[in-house]
């Protein structure tokens, strides 16, 4: 259990290790979209692995273009 504990507390201090030098970087507005978009990505993945039809047509659509904006942005950022 000891090793557990360890390995979790370097994940969570990596983890908060990138967000501070990310907030440092690239400021608050970024900070927040990755935040955002990491939290839809465990949603959607718990959602595939534990219920996979659970989503309908309608919310299949929403997450399409959650992903559209994703990918609009990041071209329009890279441009």
């Amino acid at each position: 259990m000891l090793m557990d504990i360890f390995l979790f507390s370097v994940c969570f201090a990596a983890g908060q290790f990138f967000i501070y030098a990310l907030l440092a970087e690239r400021g608050g507005l970024v900070v927040s979209m990755v935040t955002t978009t990491r939290k839809f990505f465990t949603i959607l993945l718990s959602v595939m692995v534990f219920n996979p039809g659970l989503l309908d047509e309608r919310q299949w659509l929403g997450v399409f273009m959650v992903f559209s904006g994703l990918a609009v942005d990041l071209a329009l950022t890279h441009r």
